[in-house]
């Protein structure tokens, strides 16, 4: 039994051992093999008989000592380990009632908070966002001081054209020219009127002035 625990491959068994659990495992093994020895019952050596029948297991002031406990099978791939939960919190049954209650008030709290702060979060990067589309203060001088130049450039265009004096020939010019344009357009508008005035009474009506 003790050379098949022996076998054990302990960097695996160290790799998914936690290692107090390891230590305790270990020291209880070596207990049991101080006590159990069977080679004991050979030796000639009556003293060191003596001295291995007195030997007590090494005590650990670690609350879990003990807590791992070996099955030992035919071989290593056999031999078991398993836990003993007497020894954890509440003899293993998990919180008690009272710390419990207080966790999941903690819980509920710690989500209220979360609720908060995940919108101020919201708040916040809407806010971010709608700044960092707006141009900065240099941008904005600098769009300042172009429309204020634009600004200036067009007030001195309106002055200017204030100022302009008015031409009283060109004036008379074009009132005679679109008093001929209006005399030529009714003239137009006349004859055509006649012609179909002219048309519908032809057709009876089939080609009708209103239409």
């Amino acid at each position: 039994g003790y050379g098949s625990i022996l076998s054990f491959d302990f960097q695996k068994l160290k790799a998914v051992v936690p290692s107090p659990v390891l230590k305790s495992c270990l020291d209880d093994m070596l207990d049991q093999v101080l006590l159990d020895n069977p080679f004991d019952h050979d030796s000639d050596d009556e003293d060191e008989k003596k001295k291995k029948k007195n030997a007590t297991p090494t005590s650990s002031n670690d609350p879990y000592t003990g807590s791992l406990l070996l099955k030992t099978g035919r071989n290593s791939n056999t031999t078991l380990y398993y836990t003993d939960h007497s020894k954890l919190h509440n003899s293993g049954n998990g919180l008690l009632p009272d710390e419990r209650n207080e966790l999941a008030g903690n819980f509920e709290q710690s989500k209220a908070e979360e609720e908060v702060l995940r919108a101020n979060l919201k708040s916040i990067t809407a806010t971010t966002e709608k700044l960092n589309s707006e141009p900065t203060n240099e941008e904005a001088v600098s769009k300042l001081e172009v429309q204020e130049r634009e600004i200036t450039e067009l007030r001195g265009e309106l002055e200017s054209a204030r100022e302009l004096v008015v031409n009283e020939k060109r004036k008379r010019q074009i009132e005679k020219r679109n008093s001929l344009m209006t005399t030529h357009w009714r003239k137009r508008r006349r004859l055509c009127m006649d012609f179909l005035i002219m048309m519908e009474e032809s057709t009876e009506g089939t080609v009708s002035v209103k239409k």
